[in-house]
Parts: structure tokens; sequence; C-alpha cells
């Protein structure tokens, strides 16, 4: 993990995240370093949202990876295929577990990151919250 906090502040929090990077937390603002380094303000935090592994998708991969096993007897191809779509559905689903959704004011999309412990990185961006819900 490489990178300062803004203004010389000392992190309250910083892990490393799953796909790569890392994220930081002072007392006034979140620092998320993947491609590109984002310093955010907390007053610039809107909304941050944890969404857990997608059970729905999840079960719909199973179904396909069980139609495409049952359907091997008929036609292989066509069980090979819905094998193979059903395990890359269920793959990209494990794989987009325990996101979290930042949304900051002006920027349109969401900032999206992958802690490696959703519940110690939302812990720690609750003090940010509570100021910027303050003022």
């Amino acid at each position: 993990m490489t990178g300062t906090a803004p203004d010389g502040e000392q992190f309250d929090y910083r892990a490393d995240l799953r796909h790569g990077g890392w994220a930081g937390v002072t007392s006034s603002s979140l620092v998320v370093s993947t491609d590109e380094e984002y310093h955010i303000d907390a007053e610039a935090i809107e909304e941050v949202t944890v969404e857990d592994f997608d059970y729905f998708v999840g079960l719909l991969g199973v179904v396909l990876v069980g139609y495409g096993v049952y359907s091997l007897q008929a036609n292989a191809l066509f069980g090979l295929a819905f094998t193979g779509v059903g395990l890359g559905s269920l793959y990209l689903t494990y794989r987009k577990r325990d996101r979290v959704r930042i949304r900051v004011v002006g920027r349109p999309k969401p900032l999206t990151v992958y802690p490696a412990s959703t519940g110690a990185f939302t812990a720690a961006l609750e003090p940010l919250l509570a100021v910027e819900g303050e003022q």
C-alpha cells in the first residue's frame, strides 16, 4: 500500500481491496487508490451502499449448470454451452460479492470498491457520514 493521506492527516483505517489497490479513511476524507487515486471529502459523500452476494443470480447460475449437465445426454454441444454460461455467471456473481458503492457529489457513476472486509470498511466510514449528516 502506497500513497499518503491528504494534508498530512493520519489514516484511521487503511486496507487492501480485493481487485487491487487500497482504501484509507481519515477523519475528514476517504482515499481510494485503484487505477487512479481519489480523494473524497466527507461533505461530498452522498450515500454508501453495501451489496452482498446476489442469491437470485447465483441460483439462476446453478439452474443453468444443472440444465446443461442434464442436457448433455441429448445434445453435447447444447449441454456444454449451458454449463459454460452457468459457470461463467456463477464466477462473475461470486466475484462481485460484498461490493461497496459510494455515491459522490458531482460524479455521475458511483465509485465501486471491493474491500476485503465490508464490515470494517463501513464501520470506518460511519464517522465520515455522521459528520456529513450534522451539517
